[in-house]
């Protein structure tokens, strides 16, 4: 069957990591982006283009300086340091599409919502000390359910990876539960699965 392609993005960007939704009807492509001849692993940004339309949105954009000495930088946004996308990135939260991604943060990654329809971006996985930064936990996402569940990993220097899921009440409120934790057994002793079942919001 004859085929024709069509430039969707701008010239001067490196874009690389697409997923497409479709919701209510209309199919949306989201996708990362660089500008060209960057410096290598710079602050990117997220677009999101209408299939119908071919319309557009810059949904996050680069963050050109942060504070590291401000008050309020465990609050700011430092900016999307992301390599890929997670290949099923999408929840439905209040019948509105959102789009979960890891992004490296200081010395660790953590996991970020935003919203397709506003691009407001709010950090998942720091609002309990015992979940976030309190504890230096890096987090990485595995993918969605396409509704409001996702999976997800956790570690630190003296932690290796868990297993974490997460559901959301709210795009603002995850509920994380720890499934899988390794057993770290002392050299030489056998090691059972441990099955925590710890919850926390």
């Amino acid at each position: 069957m004859p085929c024709s392609e069509k430039k969707l993005t701008e010239e001067g960007l490196s874009c690389r990591s697409p997923r497409i939704i479709y919701h209510d009807g209309k199919g949306t492509l989201v996708y990362l982006a660089h500008k060209t001849f960057g410096p290598h692993h710079s602050c990117g940004q997220l677009y999101a283009i209408n299939l119908a339309s071919k319309e557009r949105r810059l949904l996050v954009d680069a963050v050109w300086e942060s504070d590291l000495d401000s008050e309020d930088f465990e609050r700011s946004f430092p900016g999307l340091y992301v390599e890929q996308l997670p290949i099923r990135p999408f929840v439905i939260l209040n019948s509105s599409p959102h789009i979960l991604l890891q992004s490296v943060r200081t010395h660790f990654a953590t996991i970020y919502i935003v919203s397709l329809k506003t691009g407001t971006i709010q950090e998942v996985t720091h609002a309990d000390p015992q979940a976030g930064r309190g504890k230096n936990y890096s987090w990485t996402i595995f993918g969605t359910d396409g509704a409001r569940n996702f999976l997800c990993a956790r570690s630190r220097i003296d932690v290796p990876n868990e297993l974490v899921l997460g559901t959301f009440s709210a795009p603002h409120s995850a509920q994380l539960r720890l499934i899988d934790s390794p057993p770290l057994a002392p050299e030489g002793a056998p090691s059972s699965l441990n099955m925590s079942k710890e919850i926390y919001n």
